[in-house]
């Protein structure tokens, strides 16, 4: 499941996107995307930290990434949830102000 997430990727999302992710690595390689990884995130406005970096995208592969139990958190409109695949990626666009 994980290579027919990241496969979508490259094949939906735009060039110009920008994911951050905890497996930034793999997602840069199999989707030739610029990407940021999930590590610079601090407790305090992780949204608007990646915002700030310019990331379009959250791509998340561990099912207990921290990011994953914010999102699930969030009860606006800032990250909207692009595709959810059982032992893969969640995919969510981010929308900045």
């Amino acid at each position: 499941n994980l290579h027919r997430g990241l496969t979508s990727m490259r094949n939906e999302l735009p060039a110009n996107a920008v994911i951050a992710s905890d497996a930034d690595a793999a997602v840069f390689l199999y989707t030739n995307r610029r990407t940021v990884p999930l590590a610079i995130l601090g407790s305090d406005e992780p949204v608007e930290m990646l915002c700030g970096r310019g990331v379009t995208h959250l791509a998340i592969v561990r099912q207990d990434a921290l990011p994953e139990r914010f999102v699930q958190a969030r009860d606006d409109s800032t990250l909207v949830r692009e595709f959810d695949l059982s032992a893969g990626p969640s995919l969510y666009r981010i929308t900045c102000d």
